[in-house]
């Protein structure tokens, strides 16, 4: 096994061909990401292809944590999942071996094909069958609401126009409102800009034509994956976030994908009880870390007083400093 440092004029299609080939390659292993990354928080990334026999076996994208006691590793800050993808098992301990200047730290976050007693997954709605069954498959509950957001007159929308403006509105109220800080504008600029035709952003529109709901998501091979989705809080007891994920699985049948991704969730949470009204089904993340030899499982704390306190900071404090600690936050 020998690792070639990534160059991105000379391997950029090497590796996104490798990726969208391989059965577990998702949008998040993308080369693009190595770009949206840095352009945003300055973090220098650590990107490898893994050859064999001169052949291309995997590919591991890293990035180095800002942490002044420890050099630290990660793959990936800031998304749900990626870690080394290759089409022979290779553990951390295996990779780390064959760089020449080791972090004293790796991390590792990673989808894998067994289920195992983790409480962190992500969910996952599979699209079989049609949509009309799919339809009679739900709640009571969720079908009434999008009928009655449809007669009050609210509008699903797949939006063709540049809303980041809009968007970027909802998601830091949103963001404040949960307690956790925002990622900088820039951020989704660089995501628009590097994934391109990938991203999409849905939209729930009221009588007036405002946009009132908002769902970033971005379409990979067989995969629709929700990255990040909010209501504007002044409509939220209207209840419009159910015609809003109606609309993205009707997006996604219509347009003959197999799964829908709804992303990160704990066991147990509120969120993974809202995404199993959806039908949706929970599939392992593997979260660990590898340092000095020992293997540890990571747990996704929840928020706790820090996310109080955030919630019911001033918005002119929130919004200032919201980017600066996100980068900290990945």
């Amino acid at each position: 096994m020998e690792l070639i440092k990534y160059n991105h004029k000379s391997h950029s299609k090497l590796w996104d061909k490798f990726v969208t080939n391989h059965d577990l390659g998702s949008v998040y292993h993308l080369s693009a990401w190595k770009k949206i990354i840095e352009k945003t928080y300055n973090i220098k990334s650590e990107y490898f292809i893994i050859n064999d026999n001169k052949n291309i076996i995997g590919v591991a994208p890293f990035f180095k944590l800002k942490n002044p006691v420890k050099k630290t590793w990660l793959s990936l800050p800031y998304v749900s999942y990626a870690g080394i993808l290759s089409n022979s098992k290779i553990s951390l301990k295996d990779f780390i071996k064959k760089i020449k200047d080791p972090p004293k730290k790796i991390i590792s976050r990673k989808l894998i094909q067994k289920k195992t007693n983790s409480k962190v997954v992500t969910m996952k709605i599979s699209l079989g069958g049609t949509k009309d069954e799919f339809w009679e498959k739900l709640g009571k509950s969720q079908r009434k609401y999008v009928r009655k957001c449809k007669k009050e007159g609210f509008i699903f929308k797949t939006e063709t126009d540049n809303i980041i403006d809009e968007f970027y509105d909802i998601y830091k109220k949103n963001l404040k409102r949960l307690g956790t800080p925002h990622h900088p504008k820039k951020f989704f600029i660089h995501l628009q800009k590097e994934l391109k035709e990938k991203v999409i952003f849905f939209s729930i529109r009221d009588q007036k034509n405002d946009i009132v709901a908002i769902q970033l998501s971005f379409a990979f091979k067989k995969t629709l994956y929700n990255f990040t989705g909010f209501v504007n809080p002044n409509f939220i007891q209207k209840r419009i976030g159910t015609l809003l994920a109606w609309g993205c699985i009707k997006y996604a049948f219509e347009n003959k994908f197999v799964e829908l991704d709804y992303g990160r969730s704990t066991v147990g949470t509120g969120p993974y009880q809202y995404k199993t009204q959806w039908l949706a089904e929970p599939h392992s993340l593997e979260y660990i870390s590898l340092e000095n030899s020992n293997l540890t499982h990571i747990e996704i704390p929840e928020g706790g007083v820090l996310s109080k306190l955030w919630s019911n900071s001033p918005s002119f404090f929130t919004n200032y400093t919201g980017p600066f600690i996100r980068k900290f936050i990945p």
